[in-house]
């Protein structure tokens, strides 16, 4: 298992680094984004004959975008957190199993092309009304978040990790809303995994 959980990314340092990021959020803005390690690059491991992971170094700046081209985008720091959220708002508004959530400091992410819009994304446990920032021409969802230049520093935002460029890095390591996963997605051992949404 130690040489499984080596060949996922598991770098000490660099875990580490996300573990003490993951565990308190503040300290995203406190980090140095130029002194954050990228998780080390991992080849396949074999598991009764089939191969079941093969990730690669993250490399900023990370892009991203629509499926028509109208908007992309860029971040520029590494980010806080990668999670699966399994509601069933993201599993409605993905139409699929699951959403792919990536962190990001708000002042890391930048816009070009044309301005998202707008569209209804649910609503909290809360009951606050969540909004997701999809392009105009073919509704792609690119990010989750307050209205854009609203949002007080510091702030994140969350971006769709299925919008990536490159998303062969792209590994969740956090799981929320679980209590109403599809019955057939397996979480990995190890993971953080909550029946419901972050504590």
């Amino acid at each position: 298992m130690s040489a499984i959980r080596s060949l996922l990314g598991v770098d000490r340092t660099w875990r580490e680094q996300a573990k003490s990021v993951a565990n308190d959020p503040e300290q995203a803005w406190s980090i140095d984004p130029a002194t954050l390690q990228s998780p080390p690059r991992c080849e396949g491991v074999l598991s009764g004959g089939r191969e079941i992971i093969v990730s690669n170094i993250m490399k900023l700046p990370l892009t991203g975008g629509c499926l028509c081209g109208s908007v992309r985008y860029q971040i520029t720091q590494a980010p806080v957190r990668v999670y699966t959220c399994h509601c069933t708002d993201c599993q409605r508004a993905t139409v699929s199993a699951f959403s792919i959530g990536i962190v990001v400091a708000a002042v890391a992410f930048r816009l070009t092309g044309k301005e998202l819009q707008g569209a209804p994304g649910g609503v909290t446990a809360g009951g606050r009304s969540k909004t997701r920032w999809v392009c105009p021409d073919c509704g792609i969802c690119i990010c989750g978040g307050p209205k854009f230049g609203s949002e007080p520093p510091p702030n994140q935002r969350i971006v769709r990790g299925g919008t990536l460029d490159d998303t062969s890095w792209l590994r969740p390591t956090t799981h929320f809303w679980t209590r109403s996963k599809q019955s057939w997605v397996v979480l990995p051992e190890g993971d953080k995994i909550f029946e419901t949404g972050p504590e």
